[in-house]
């Protein structure tokens, strides 16, 4: 996490707008989700702040892909790349030495036209989850990095080779439901 937010300031001072996407990434600090949406609806906040969490790992060539979905919103992705985390910032997950061990990936929703956070959570990945997780970064960290075109092919690929999400999800790696949070006055720590 770049640094410390709270909703309704900015994800940071020196940037405003984002484009529309998802970011997901796995350095020093742990996991994150940024989410950037043109005005998140009050739906799409709720979703994602109180809805069930649905988290699942697909892995195309080199490039692991973070598949989610909040609540009602649909399925969605979002590629990562060790190689691509800056060098400071970057770590191998620790091998597992407790098959229950969990932890916990930081979704961030910002509004991507003002840059404003407008809702987070702390999500706990069950242990399988979190040990299928580390075991294909670490995967990936080992391997020799082809560089940003390799990366944006692959991404590009499995684009065109599975054009929605669902086609995704047929072979996935593995996947962490986490219940909504129904109690209105329920921490955004779900655990």
């Amino acid at each position: 996490m770049e640094q410390a937010c709270h909703v309704g300031s900015c994800y940071t001072t020196d940037r405003r707008e984002w484009v529309e996407g998802a970011e997901y990434s796995y350095r020093t600090d742990g996991h994150q989700l940024l989410l950037f949406l043109n005005r998140p609806t009050s739906t799409e906040v709720s979703d994602v702040v109180r809805g069930k969490a649905e988290i699942a790992l697909r892995v195309y060539r080199s490039v692991i892909f973070l598949l989610y979905r909040f609540g009602r919103q649909p399925w969605n992705s979002a590629p990562f790349s060790w190689h691509l985390v800056p060098h400071r910032e970057r770590q191998t997950p620790p091998a597992a030495t407790d098959p229950a061990q969990s932890e916990i990936l930081h979704v961030l929703l910002v509004d991507a036209l003002t840059g404003s956070v407008r809702g987070m959570r702390e999500l706990r990945l069950s242990g399988e989850f979190t040990q299928t997780l580390h075991d294909a970064i670490r995967k990936q960290s080992t391997r020799r990095y082809a560089g940003n075109h390799d990366f944006e092919r692959s991404v590009k690929e499995i684009d065109d080779i599975a054009p929605d999400v669902d086609s995704l999800l047929a072979e996935t790696l593995g996947r962490c439901v986490v219940p909504a949070i129904i109690d209105e006055k329920a921490p955004t720590v779900v655990n």
